[in-house]
């Protein structure tokens, strides 16, 4: 298939996090490309975590969205309870 996302399981109970370690314009596009294309542990200096909770934050308040809603400022909180999500994707 053309979009192959990063290496992951859908199912596993997991995010998968991706660390890239000063962010420009060209490394986030490379970052973007290798991960549509399934490459993106190949790049070097990019960290990979499986992880369940996260807690974002920064010097200030900074506006928080969730599929392209407006949800709140940070610092915010995301984990993960257990239970999968249902994903519809097409037959290989």
């Amino acid at each position: 298939p053309f979009l192959k996302l990063a290496p992951c399981q859908y199912d596993d109970g997991f995010w998968e996090l991706y660390l890239i370690p000063k962010f420009t314009i060209a490394s986030g596009t490379l970052a973007a490309l290798a991960a549509v294309s399934g490459k993106i542990d190949q790049i070097p200096d990019i960290t990979h975590r499986k992880i369940k909770k996260i807690q974002i934050s920064g010097s200030g308040p900074a506006p928080v969205q969730s599929d392209g809603d407006f949800i709140g400022n940070t610092p915010v909180e995301f984990e993960l309870d257990g239970a999968r999500l249902p994903l519809l994707l097409p037959q290989k």
